[in-house]
């Protein structure tokens, strides 16, 4: 395989890497969200860094306590402008942005902003190894 096939391989991999986290967010159990991410994971919000699977699970449970995000809650990630950039040794960088819209008779927008992350490749494809999470102002 050439670079550029990789390359693309890896691109498509992870954009679909990319929909898939916002899917699962979504209808999702947070392990099932977490089984996305490297065990290692570093994931950065306005709330502050988490580091590990278990960390960010933890720290995505209050908003779905809430009813802002995960199943039942009637809110979706709507995602546009993914960019992926394929690295050395299918390691890749994705920029994208995202709105949470509140779905219903009178969708609502409630949040909008960008993930900016890296992702490393396991036996399965693409994990996400970091996002920084940037809401728009």
């Amino acid at each position: 395989m050439t670079g550029n096939e990789n390359d693309t391989e890896v691109e498509n991999a992870v954009r679909n890497q990319v929909a898939q986290t916002c899917y699962t967010a979504d209808e999702g159990t947070l392990d099932e969200l977490t089984a996305l991410m490297a065990e290692d994971v570093v994931w950065e919000s306005s709330a502050g860094p988490l580091t590990g699977r278990a960390a960010v699970a933890e720290g995505l449970q209050g908003p779905r306590e809430r009813g802002l995000t995960g199943p039942g809650s009637g809110t979706r990630h709507l995602l546009t402008t993914v960019v992926v950039r394929a690295g050395a040794d299918r390691s890749a960088e994705s920029r994208s942005t995202w709105a949470l819209v509140k779905v219903g008779d009178q969708p609502k927008v409630l949040m909008v902003g960008e993930y900016v992350d890296r992702w490393t490749w396991s036996a399965g494809g693409p994990l996400l190894q970091q996002r920084r999470i940037v809401r728009a102002s």
